[in-house]
């Protein structure tokens, strides 16, 4: 009998200790996204203050740098995370196209489109579950095209401000 007792502390001993260790996985996970997330504020802001002083060279690298930091659903998760999320990735895509210095065509125009249709997915509330973070089955599907399609302009929008493919900026 004390050898079952023994047995069943000693699985519980490496039950607790694996759970401990998905805990502290966790949670440098979310260090690690807020970290990522300053990151990214941090880099906006020089980037805008470089372009408030006429360097339009080095804002275009920093607004390049904090899109490339740039990752949805960073915070927690929920919508208002997410609103965060895009209105800092539209200020990055904003201020990019502001330093270059012309409009890059349709690729920002349809990355505003984007952005503004996954704003309109987070205002209904009726798109959430009752706890305000689950996204409803048939809006996920939307939802999941718009984060590709997202992801398609960025490229798009990187490419079509890249320094390297712009001869002269102002």
């Amino acid at each position: 009998m004390r050898a079952l007792l023994y047995y069943g502390g000693g699985v519980t001993l490496v039950g607790a200790g694996l759970v401990l260790i998905y805990l502290l996985f966790l949670a440098s996970q979310s260090v690690r996204s807020l970290m990522r997330a300053r990151r990214c504020q941090n880099l906006t802001e020089m980037a805008a203050k470089r372009q408030k002083e006429g360097n339009a060279t080095e804002a275009v690298n920093l607004y390049m740098r904090a899109e490339s930091a740039w990752a949805l659903n960073r915070f927690s998760g929920s919508r208002d995370s997410w609103m965060r999320d895009l209105d800092l990735l539209a200020a990055i895509g904003t201020g990019l196209v502001r330093s270059v210095g012309r409009e890059p065509g349709t690729c920002f125009a349809d990355f505003n489109a984007t952005i503004r249709e996954m704003r309109e997915v987070l205002r209904e509330r009726r798109n959430f579950g009752v706890d305000g973070r689950k996204i409803l089955p048939d809006v996920m599907v939307r939802w999941k095209a718009a984060q590709e399609r997202l992801d398609d302009h960025r490229a798009r929008l990187r490419d079509a401000c890249h320094p390297r493919n712009i001869r002269r900026m102002i």
